[in-house]
């Protein structure tokens, strides 16, 4: 019978053999410990995995569902290749023939100074060069223009209230059309 404190090596053993043998046992030595008490750990933790499996179940199964359904579509546009593929070939056609037209036109554009850079800009006028304008144009002794509704009325006269109202509204026109100071306010 072998000595307890000892390993069983083979005597014919090379020393490579014996290396691995020692490692092996110091390896399960290390491990086997390890894996029995992730073993019981997993064992105690089972019951909680089926109530946790058991929550989530209903997301799987509309997962599975919805997945049936991703893959019919695929089927049904798998029928349409041939025309996927036409279309796509005519997109890329189309859109190399309009590359080339765009740059041969605007080639000959340039070339023949039909370019809209040649033209010369419309000046645009200012608020203020407005503003001059307008006052070299008015007559020194005209007066502002009255408002008047269509046909020079100044609105609906609807009985005693419908009169006030259109007296209030002729008097503040004419309050308006008075105002000497209505072109300097808007400098």
């Amino acid at each position: 019978m072998s000595d307890p404190t000892t390993l069983p090596i083979p005597e014919t053993s090379s020393p490579l053999t014996t290396t691995l043998t020692i490692l092996s046992y110091l390896v399960y030595g290390i491990c086997y410990p390890i894996y029995i008490l992730l073993y019981y750990f997993l064992v105690c933790l089972k019951p909680l995995l089926y109530v946790l499996y058991l929550i989530v179940l209903p997301v799987v199964y509309l997962a599975g569902y919805v997945a049936d359904v991703g893959r019919g579509v695929w089927r049904v546009l798998g029928r349409f290749e041939t025309l996927y593929i036409y279309l796509s070939t005519a997109f890329l056609v189309g859109l190399v023939a309009g590359g080339i037209l765009y740059l041969t036109s605007s080639f000959l554009s340039s070339i023949l100074g039909l370019d809209s850079d040649s033209q010369p800009d419309k000046p645009t006028r200012s608020i203020a060069d407005f503003r001059a304008n307008r006052k070299t144009k008015k007559a020194p002794g005209r007066t502002k223009p009255l408002y008047a509704g269509a046909g020079g009325s100044y609105g609906r006269v609807s009985g005693t209230r419908g009169v006030e109202e259109l007296l209030e509204r002729k008097e503040s026109v004419k309050s308006w059309a008075k105002d000497e100071d209505w072109d300097q306010d808007e400098e």
